[in-house]
């Protein structure tokens, strides 16, 4: 059991794996210098062979926590997110991975580090709420609480499958819980990252969740097109992977599940269409029918 006095973030790491987005690096990672956190945790930036030079941008930056890596050759998003934390597993205890666009309010890490001070049990995972912004300024507005909850696998699930905005960018990986740090991007493509979060920690363990949102998740629109690889049968797979996990345990908890899949099994319908890459609308659904995931009436 983990001591009440220990500081569990002072051994923490922040990897942003880039590409080609300097100007947007440049105010994440002012955004993390800032933090209030009187811990002076290094950052890790893995560019994935971009296109633009980003040795201007960090010559702006006197800072020596700030490393910086170059890929010989283009590796796609998730495996340049699996290069980043395999690469820091191995020397830090905790690893947070952020996307180069986004950015953290100021008290992001200090409002965990006091929360796991508390805790009798040192979590697995360390997940946020997100705020959706479009331009920095809309930030002027954002109100943040201080409620940290500790919750199980199947919460989260929950979370997920509720559409609760957790942003997957802002999570904190305990590394004594993820020591292999793999990624299964092959079956589940762009959705890789939400399993990762669950595979390696026991029903035991506890996830530290902030409801408070810190995390600020700049809005992509219709140029985000991460999700041009998925298929129906990622969705599918997916919401098998949720499904094992949250385990109903009577009938009403069953078509709870099945309400819920259905709108994630919408959601994915609607990334497709941006993508031009879908089965016909009902094809996708009646896949995910005859998977025994979810009821047609609740569409």
């Amino acid at each position: 059991m983990a001591s009440k006095e220990a500081t569990y973030l002072f051994d923490l790491a922040v990897a942003i794996p880039v590409y080609n987005q300097p100007d947007l690096l440049r105010e994440c990672i002012k955004s993390l210098l800032a933090q209030t956190i009187k811990t002076d945790f290094p950052i890790y930036i893995f560019d994935d062979a971009s296109r633009i030079d980003y040795s201007s941008l960090l010559n702006e930056f006197s800072s020596d926590r700030i490393n910086y890596t170059r890929h010989s050759q283009n590796l796609g998003a998730l495996p340049n997110m699996q290069f980043a934390l395999k690469t820091l597993a191995p020397r830090y205890r905790y690893v947070m991975v952020m996307h180069e666009d986004d950015l953290l309010s100021p008290v992001f890490f200090e409002k965990f580090d006091k929360a796991l001070r508390s805790l009798d049990q040192e979590p697995a995972l360390l997940l946020s709420y997100f705020h959706e912004f479009n331009r920095i300024k809309d930030l002027n507005e954002v109100f943040s609480n201080d409620s940290l909850i500790s919750c199980s696998r199947s919460d989260l699930v929950g979370e997920f499958l509720a559409g609760k905005p957790v942003a997957f960018g802002s999570a904190i990986y305990n590394t004594t819980k993820f020591k292999e740090m793999d990624l299964n991007y092959e079956l589940y493509q762009e959705f890789a990252d939400r399993p990762f979060l669950l595979s390696k920690i026991a029903k035991e363990d506890r996830i530290l969740l902030n409801t408070g949102r810190d995390y600020w998740y700049r809005s992509h629109g219709s140029t985000d097109t991460r999700w041009k690889r998925l298929k129906t049968i990622h969705v599918v797979r997916l919401l098998k992977y949720y499904a094992d996990i949250w385990l109903p345990a009577n009938h009403n908890e069953s078509k709870r599940f099945k309400k819920m899949a259905t709108q994630v099994y919408c959601e994915s319908y609607q990334n497709l269409i941006l993508t031009g890459n879908c089965p016909s609308y009902w094809s996708y659904l009646i896949t995910g029918f005859r998977a025994n995931l979810l009821s047609l009436k609740y569409v």
